[in-house]
């Protein structure tokens, strides 16, 4: 899968609005809306799938530590049951890490690791977000 997020904070509501963009859509979905509590972020949105109405769920957890983890997960009944059918596992670099010293990411062909000196120049408040590897797998 290729595309990119945009992630924007608002400052007054303390909550970020993330946008999904992928090659084969290559526009702005409606953006998942949510915020981080501690080593926890939700965030939620209203959408489609297979011309039904869903509710997706993206949760970060442990942003704080070595291994954050993202998932995703769908609900057809209005949130009171979800499905997660995504998961990725990252590793976070230590600074200074070389790109050369952890590998690519596992399960993923051709891909590269961040720059670690590019990575720290993009930190502010984006901080819960971690400039990572991926490791991805199907739930």
């Amino acid at each position: 899968m290729v595309g990119t997020t945009l992630r924007l904070f608002d400052p007054k509501t303390g909550r970020w609005s993330i946008w999904w963009a992928g090659k084969s859509n290559p526009v702005l979905d409606s953006p998942v809306v949510g915020a981080f509590d501690g080593d926890r972020g939700i965030f939620e949105a209203e959408d489609v799938f297979e011309g039904r109405p869903i509710l997706v769920r993206f949760i970060w957890s442990r942003v704080t530590t070595r291994a954050p983890r993202w998932e995703q997960a769908f609900s057809e009944d209005g949130g009171h049951t979800w499905e997660t059918n995504w998961v990725m596992d990252y590793t976070r670099m230590a600074d200074g890490e070389a790109q050369s010293d952890v590998g690519p990411p596992v399960g993923v062909a051709g891909a590269t690791r961040p720059d670690p000196t590019e990575a720290a120049r993009q930190r502010s408040d984006a901080s819960h977000f971690p400039q990572t590897a991926t490791a991805l797998r199907r739930a």
